[in-house]
């Protein structure tokens, strides 16, 4: 019986760590609804990239906070005053599918940090991706991985 508890105890102990450790990794399950709406990275949406700059420019450009405007109540950065009304006309063209946190763990229902210098559009959509490996490993199933993106994030 006292085996037990100990193997309860080290249970628990063990989910509160893995608990802990994601939540600091930013690598949460999307059904536990503890994410922001929006990926941030210091406050600013999808880490400062100008998410007009990936559809006109076809580039990864950072913003400017001289171009900025509140979207969704998260500051979004563009790199010229024609980026900021452009995304202001429609910011949902713009933005990023899953909300900006990695397409593919989005796809998969949970989220994860993404780096903006890692992006695909497809059929008009921006995804963003934690890194250059999962990009490139997503690449042959990126049209699944964004109607899975669309479809898991709220």
């Amino acid at each position: 019986m006292k085996a037990l508890k100990i193997i309860g105890i080290v249970f628990i102990v063990l989910v509160v760590g893995l608990f802990i450790f994601s939540k600091s990794m930013g690598v949460m399950p999307l059904s536990f609804g503890m994410h922001q709406s929006i990926y941030q990275s210091d406050g600013i949406a999808v880490g400062g990239y100008d998410v007009v700059a990936y559809h006109q420019d076809s580039a990864a450009i950072k913003g400017d906070a001289q171009y900025s405007t509140k979207w969704q109540e998260i500051d979004w950065h563009f790199s010229s005053a024609e980026n900021l009304a452009l995304f202001k006309m429609t910011p949902e063209k713009f933005a990023p599918i899953g909300g900006g946190y990695c397409a593919f763990a989005v796809s998969k229902g949970f989220t994860a940090p993404s780096d903006g210098k890692y992006w695909k559009l497809v059929d008009g959509d921006l995804l963003l991706f934690s890194n250059e490996d999962v990009m490139k490993e997503s690449e042959a199933g990126m049209e699944n991985i964004s109607k899975e993106a669309k479809s898991k994030f709220k």
